[in-house]
């Protein structure tokens, strides 16, 4: 999700990783988010973490779990952490 207000654009990403192979691998479902501010003089961007990842901020997911059971972890890791990341960025516009 990419979010602009006031010159400032707040960035959120849902990522699924990987490790392992085949369907023996492991995924983690992680959130990231960053605050970007253009500086106008030097033209260069700023960026500014929305929120620091604890290891309570990702959803692990092996070969023999239901996407359907794990979801509801998913859909909390998401609300939780974007509230957080946009708590964030209205503070800054302020």
């Amino acid at each position: 999700m990419h979010l602009n207000a006031l010159g400032q654009s707040l960035r959120f990403l849902v990522i699924i990783q990987k490790v392992g192979r085949g369907d023996l691998g492991v995924l983690a479902a992680t959130t990231y988010a960053e605050v970007l501010e253009k500086d106008q003089q030097q033209g260069s961007w700023e960026f500014r973490r929305a929120f620091e990842p604890t290891p309570k901020d990702q959803v692990t997911l092996v070969w023999n779990n239901r996407p359907q059971d794990l979801w509801p972890a998913v859909a909390e890791l998401i609300d939780r952490t974007l509230s957080t990341a946009l708590k964030f960025f209205v503070d800054q516009l302020s």
